[in-house]
């Protein structure tokens, strides 16, 4: 297998989660698996629940702060190739400009990926306690922009049916080759 850079994006709610634990069952250990950087980071902002989010969103120079330290998490992580993130460097930008925050354009200007399985904002939202509800949209309107602007790999677009792991398999599979 190649040294395959692969990332799950979507707005939140989209499933990324449930189907990166799903390629991580079939994969094993042929990939280091990078799990979501805000889930990880989010703890040292004071954010725990769903509800924490509003007083960090508030507060751009925090939240600035927050974008920050994911993307240094996110690069750390992504330097154990091949790996499959849940979630991209592309997706932390697109958060960015939904929230006002500048984007980081050396960030946007060294982000790698060869292929990005993408998960849209179709199905309904599924709160797990820790996502926030708002803006789904714009996030998905965001992140489009930015992948068409910057990226140069794969991007493959998931149905939100059954076949969703099927078709995430065949192109890891393809891209492999």
């Amino acid at each position: 297998m190649h040294l395959l850079r692969i990332a799950i994006d979507g707005a939140q709610s989209t499933g990324k989660t449930t189907l990166w634990s799903q390629l991580q069952d079939r994969y094993g250990n042929q990939f280091s698996f990078v799990p979501e950087a805000s889930r990880h980071i989010a703890k040292r902002f004071a954010v725990n629940t769903a509800t924490d989010w509003q007083p960090l969103l508030a507060n751009k120079d925090r939240l600035r702060s927050f974008f920050e330290q994911e993307e240094e998490w996110q690069v750390e992580q992504e330097i154990k190739v091949p790996f499959i993130a849940d979630s991209s460097l592309f997706l932390i930008q697109a958060y960015r400009i939904t929230f006002g925050v500048p984007t980081n354009d050396s960030v946007l200007s060294t982000a790698k990926y060869d292929l990005v399985l993408y998960c849209p904002p179709v199905s309904n939202f599924v709160a797990d306690g820790f996502r926030f509800e708002t803006q789904r949209d714009r996030v998905d309107q965001a992140y489009r922009e930015i992948t068409r602007s910057y990226f140069r790999g794969r991007l493959v677009e998931l149905p939100t049916n059954g076949a969703r792991l099927e078709q995430a398999v065949a192109a890891i599979d393809k891209q492999a080759t």
